[in-house]
């Protein structure tokens, strides 16, 4: 029997997951994820409204696809006001690559300095479960960036069709 708190994931989003780490992941540090890393955005209402709004009228991302994708999104406000529970997954690798725990990080190192930090949203999916939308944050030692990632399945394969970058993060180096 499962733990209450698991999040069962689909064969579609296990192979969408692993082929975007397969892309992004340049294997040069080890990837950070906490217990509660697939948990949606947490986006206050007006930044995701306008985030929906801006991939519906700029980059016509298919309605449905959109309502998918919006209503996995946990809102900051339920969070901060009826304490949403968080979903964590187990060890057992069902990811094709390699990770750690960022509870199992040293409290003395940077975090950012040999590490990278993912966070990823869950996936919107069209009602044919064809087309997929995923939102992804990644920050390393010199910045990151939040992006979003479409995909649609060709042949039973999840290929990215359009990247879309929403924002940059620049990290400033501390001064001695």
């Amino acid at each position: 029997m499962k733990p209450e708190n698991s999040y069962l994931f689909s064969k579609d989003e296990i192979d969408i997951i692993n082929g975007l780490i397969n892309v992004i992941h340049d294997n040069k540090n080890t990837i950070v994820l906490s217990g509660s890393f697939y948990f949606g955005i947490f986006l206050r209402e007006s930044v995701r409204s306008g985030l929906i709004k801006s991939l519906r009228d700029e980059h016509n991302i298919d309605n449905s696809i959109l309502q998918s994708f919006e209503e996995k999104l946990i809102k900051i406000e339920d969070f901060e006001e009826k304490n949403v529970k968080l979903m964590a997954i187990d060890r057992n690798n069902i990811f094709e690559f390699n990770f750690i725990w960022s509870g199992e990080l040293k409290k003395d190192i940077d975090l950012l300095e040999d590490y990278e930090d993912i966070s990823f949203s869950r996936i919107g999916f069209n009602d044919e479960i064809t087309k997929a939308i995923i939102f992804l944050e990644i920050r390393l030692k010199n910045g990151g960036n939040g992006t979003v990632y479409l995909f649609e399945k060709e042949n039973k394969e999840w290929k990215i069709t359009d990247i879309i970058e929403i924002y940059g993060i620049e990290r400033i180096e501390k001064v001695e």
